[in-house]
């Protein structure tokens, strides 16, 4: 597994070994993340089966997933966490590409949808075209292709949005007539 580090200006990748690892601000830890705010020993990473997992060390080390407080959480390629303190301060860790799975394959293009079919567009491992960030959903958005040959890109309802050329994409409801 693959966790990219950052705090303030410093950031860093770090390969997580089969074994696991400790994350903190000493050398107490496998990972040293220099912000005092953080637990000598704060986070603990850990592969159960063919999933990981990161916990806190202690109880006054905070870990947020996604923006949420959590005791533990299973790592999937592409979630935010954060290693916090109870004041506000935190460092971030993405977790990156599993590099010890076969990788899925990740794409900017791929090929237009034939007449009459939809392509999904998202994070999830059942996308058509499979975009790997923290801000795609599973089954982001949909690109169709209509009986006339037209092309048409619908955001799924997503927080994040879809944009086309740098603008967010507008939903075009129905009207009753």
């Amino acid at each position: 597994m693959l966790l990219e580090l950052q705090w303030g200006r410093t950031k860093t990748s770090v390969t997580v070994p089969t074994n696991g690892c400790t994350i903190g601000s000493t050398d107490a830890s496998n990972v040293v993340i220099a912000a005092p705010f953080l637990e000598p020993v704060h986070a603990m990473i850990e592969r159960r089966g063919s999933d990981w997992w990161a916990a806190p060390a202690t109880t006054a080390g905070l870990i947020l997933l996604n923006g949420e407080t959590v005791r533990e959480a299973k790592l999937t390629s592409g979630d935010v966490l954060r290693l916090a303190d109870r004041v506000g301060n935190f460092a971030t860790v993405r977790v990156r590409r599993d590099t010890s799975r076969p990788a899925h394959t990740s794409a900017l293009r791929g090929a237009l949808p034939a007449l009459n079919h939809t392509l999904v567009i998202g994070s999830g491992s059942a996308s058509d075209i499979r975009l790997d960030h923290p801000l795609v959903r599973p089954r982001h958005a949909l690109l169709r292709r209509d009986d006339d040959g037209a092309l048409w890109l619908e955001d799924r309802t997503t927080v994040a949005g879809t944009y086309v050329n740098g603008k967010r994409l507008k939903a075009d409801r129905p009207r009753d007539r």
